[in-house]
């Protein structure tokens, strides 16, 4: 047999007044004349499942047993949070997973001015531009120099694609440029 007013549930102002509960405990302040069911407890013995007026029947389930719907109750929350749980994961991985991404772009745009400013000290000493562009793979193997004369200064000019995850599926290029005063050390 089900409980009257289910889990979770207030009781009816009736049920209030007659001073019946769950498992036959008067309430106290009951209504003379209202009679308990056989078993009951006294209105002193505190009782768990016995509600308050006005309060919600947490904990009491099927056939008015204590605790009971605390139990059925709480696996259904934490069904509900597993499956919030998965569907929230994918999303919080895929984010982990560009951040981490987007740190080692960063770590191959530094690697990449590096190579720059090398490759720019080496032209300014009047080194070749071969041996340039083989000082800037040294650094970055996909990297590609491009030398300009500016005034007195030589600068070089390094592109390299990103070689990282979805970075590099969406064709993400990486540009550097550095300038030495021609003639330098």
């Amino acid at each position: 047999m089900r409980s009257p007013w289910g889990s979770g549930v207030t009781r009816p102002a009736a049920a209030r007044r007659e001073g019946a509960l769950p498992g036959g405990v008067p309430r106290e302040g009951a209504l003379p004349g209202s009679v308990p069911r056989e078993g009951a407890l006294p209105a002193s013995v505190p009782r768990e499942g016995v509600p308050r007026e006005g309060v919600p029947l947490e904990g009491v389930g099927q056939a008015g047993v204590p605790g009971e719907g605390v139990r059925r109750e709480g696996l259904r929350q934490a069904g509900a949070v597993t499956a919030e749980l998965a569907a929230v994961l994918p999303a919080v991985v895929l984010l982990l997973g560009l951040c981490l991404g987007a740190v080692q772009v960063a770590g191959q745009q530094v690697r990449l001015t590096d190579a720059a400013a090398d490759s720019a000290r080496a032209l300014a000493r009047g080194e070749s531009h071969d041996e340039a562009a083989q000082i800037a793979r040294q650094l970055v193997a996909t990297a590609t120099l491009r030398a300009e004369a500016n005034g007195q200064f030589i600068c070089a000019w390094l592109s390299a694609p990103s070689g990282i995850g979805p970075f590099a599926a969406f064709g993400l290029t990486l540009e550097s440029r550095s300038c030495a005063l021609a003639g330098g050390l």
